[in-house]
């Protein structure tokens, strides 16, 4: 049986509105115009103007006709998943493992493949971890997944079936771990939009698994020599509440300081030891929890790190025309800190430029304006407005400092010019306007690998940043180390953004408020999370510059912690202008073989060398490049793993009651899954009917009708004298 549809092309009130009102004036203005006509023509005029009118209203509602197609035999079918991730190993269920007490549960139930008949549900197998293995043989699934992904396999099963079949429910024998990070909630509503309700029967413990898993947390990327530096270790926690943990710094293998922690209801807790160096160098570091009673696995019980010890100062340079409180805290902060030797300009409102330095002087600073001058400064920091205080020459100088003189400018709050200006060359974001929105800042999966943005994922009650610029573009190979995600739970924004420029770097931030970390009440006192999340990020930045080195060459890497699975880069640079003939070979080494052996060619005057390796296994390795003068540099790192899947193996209920709940299903206990599949999830095979739309408002007659009824009525005006 055919219907008549419609499919407005703008809100029904909308169209119908305007056609009232257009028939209200059509028929005032009609009139008033035809006031000496008889009534019989203005009736008509009238007439077959309203049915123009109407014609046009019917046009834009674009009447169409769903006419039925030929039936269809459908079927339903069943899901039921297995978990095949490593949490499944545990021998938690009555001595057996998870997987296997889920194996056994279908089987007591005959509701394996095998044992089926034709009077039973359709139902159908698969496991899952990080993706889904569809199976007929569920007993010959293996639990060796690294991780689980319950969200995308469940995406994935409720759009399996074909034409020919419709899932009827998805049946789920898991402990409920997930490492996708998306809520459940808005799992459940994407299969409860479906019509595919979820059901979940959990396998496992939750309080018979015990672990203290240790991993480097926070750690500067450089030390100097007589000063403090800390490092950071984050302590996972699975069943160890109300205990007291013994954590130790080793320096070298060497006990140096020994700390206790309490766990109270904790899921994670944080140990930090100051060091000091005397002398420079590398050094490696280690933080190890003592082993628990009854404890599950104590090989992740300790954490390496390598310090990189330095003796020069950083020299810094700080603008700003338009003085605010980020800028303010950013100096002072500079200023007591002993690694830096800072210059600040600041101009107040009154056009006085005011010169803020740490150290006594003989002359008072000046303005650079040529590239050397500013060469003289390790990194240049922009506030707002900075056209107020350099010239367009001094502006050029800035980027020829970073494009040749291997210079690093932080942009600290959007853009750094003026509206009306065009923004620098060497920007990596171009700025709008201010959103008026805050949030938490996130560290993205590059930021995470960088010590300073480490610190925003390892640090607990950071307070959000008050605003954010709206990004209108980003230059190419620019890197988003962190976002901001607003409180209103939209997408992230970017807000810092690195990029290398010719021989330099530049980061912009597009952020405002950082200076509330300044006085965040969780600090500790001696140096608050602005103070360490600065000092970090500008030693992360100079890191991989040569000009804290004497050396004609230095060999710098991304990091001394690499997770595994992720690439480590290598980066060479000369202290000569001219680059050397030859080749720089770097030998990679662990247990005293080589792995690899990397070799670079200076391609192009004055470039650094850069090259990547993915390293094959976790564990030490030691990088000895061979450099063109004769000498060597050596560096070390460390590749580890982080195999949650093996150490948080508790269950979670009440992630799996969510999704069931929210998906219009529910969890069940092992013995409800057969009295439940054969209600909601039983074999129906029907008929459906399917439809077609045919569009009636682009026929040729529905045209015709619209032109000769608006001919006619223009074509009678004129014959009684109306124009």
């Amino acid at each position: 049986m055919t219907r008549l549809i419609f499919d407005p092309v703008f809100p029904l009130p909308l169209i119908l509105g305007g056609g009232i009102l257009l028939l209200i004036l059509s028929c005032y203005f009609g009139a008033k115009l035809s006031a000496g006509l008889p009534t019989a023509k203005r009736v008509v005029l009238l007439l077959l103007r309203s049915l123009g009118i109407c014609l046009l209203l019917l046009l834009l509602l674009q009447p169409s006709q769903l006419v039925p197609e030929a039936p269809q035999m459908i079927d339903d079918v069943t899901w039921i998943g297995i978990d095949t991730s490593k949490s499944m190993l545990q021998k938690d269920a009555d001595g057996k493992t998870r997987i296997d007490a889920a194996i056994d549960l279908l089987r007591e139930e005959i509701l394996l493949p095998s044992q089926v008949d034709a009077t039973r549900p359709a139902l159908r197998f698969f496991g899952f971890d990080e993706q889904t293995e569809w199976t007929k043989k569920p007993e010959d699934l293996v639990a060796e997944g690294s991780s689980t992904r319950i969200h995308d396999v469940l995406t994935e099963a409720a759009g399996s079936a074909n034409s020919s079949a419709r899932t009827k429910a998805i049946f789920l024998l898991t402990d409920g771990h997930d490492f996708q990070l998306v809520s459940p909630a808005r799992t459940g509503f994407a299969s409860r939009s479906r019509r595919i309700p979820i059901y979940a029967v959990p396998f496992g413990s939750a309080g018979n698994v015990r672990d203290a898993a240790t991993r480097i947390s926070g750690y500067p990327p450089l030390a100097y020599v007589k000063q403090k530096a800390r490092i950071q270790a984050a302590i996972r926690l699975i069943g160890c509440k109300f205990e007291e943990l013994e954590c130790q710094l080793l320096r070298s293998g060497r006990l140096m300081e020994t700390k206790r922690i309490d766990t109270d209801q904790k899921q994670q807790v944080f140990v930090d030891f100051d060091v000091i160096e005397e002398e420079v160098g590398q050094y490696e570091y280690e933080i190890r929890t003592v082993p628990l009673n009854n404890e599950s696995d104590t090989k992740n019980n300790s954490a390496i790190t390598y310090l990189n010890v330095v003796d020069q100062q950083i020299n810094v340079l700080l603008l700003e025309a338009d003085p605010y409180w980020d800028t303010t805290f950013l100096q002072r902060s500079l200023r007591a800190n002993e690694k830096f030797n800072i210059v600040a300009f600041i101009q107040y409102a009154d056009s006085r430029v005011h010169c803020i330095t740490n150290k006594k002087r003989q002359l008072e600073p000046v303005l650079p304006m040529t590239a050397a001058d500013f060469s003289k400064y390790d990194v240049v920091i922009l506030g707002r407005k900075i056209n107020d205080l350099l010239d367009p020459p001094q502006l050029k100088a800035l980027e020829s400092y970073v494009r040749e003189k291997k210079g690093t400018v932080v942009f600290s709050r959007g853009t750094a010019l003026t509206e009306d200006e065009k923004p620098l060359g060497i920007e990596p974001v171009v700025w709008g306007d201010s959103l008026g929105v805050g949030g938490t800042l996130q560290a993205s999966r590059a930021g995470n690998a960088a010590a300073p943005f480490a610190l925003l994922t390892n640090t607990h009650d950071v307070p959000n940043v008050i605003d954010a610029f709206n990004m209108l573009s980003t230059k190419s190979l620019a890197s988003n180390m962190a976002g901001l995600q607003e409180a209103s739970g939209v997408n992230p924004l970017q807000g810092f953004v690195h990029r290398r420029v010719g021989q330099g770097q530049v980061l912009a931030i597009g952020v405002t408020g950082m200076w509330r970390w300044a006085i965040n009440k969780n600090s500790d006192g001696s140096a608050t999370f602005f103070d360490r999340f600065w000092d970090q990020l500008l030693l992360w930045l100079l890191s991989s510059r040569d000009v804290l080195s004497d050396e004609q060459f230095v060999m710098r890497i991304n990091s001394a912690n690499i997770l595994y699975g992720n690439k480590i880069y290598f980066r060479v640079l000369c202290r000569d202008e001219m680059a050397p003939k030859g080749r720089i070979s770097i030998s990679v080494q662990s247990d005293r073989k080589e792995k690899a052996n990397l070799s670079l060619a200076f391609k192009k005057v004055g470039m650094p060398l850069t090259t990547e390796w993915l390293p094959p296994v976790e564990g030490k390795y030691t990088a000895i490049a061979s450099f063109p003068n004769g000498k060597k540099g050596k560096l070390q790192f460390i590749v580890y793993r982080e195999n949650a899947e093996e150490t948080e193996v508790a269950v979670d209920t009440l992630f799996l009651k969510r999704i069931c709940n929210s998906s219009g299903g529910e969890l069940l206990a092992a013995s409800e899954l057969n009295k439940r599949i054969r209600t909601d999830g039983s074999e129906h095979r029907g008929v459906e009917t399917k439809h077609q739309k045919r569009t009636l408002w682009d026929r040729r007659l529905f045209f015709y009708m619209i032109g000769i009824i608006f001919g006619l009525e223009w074509f009678l005006r004129r014959r009684v004298g109306l124009c």
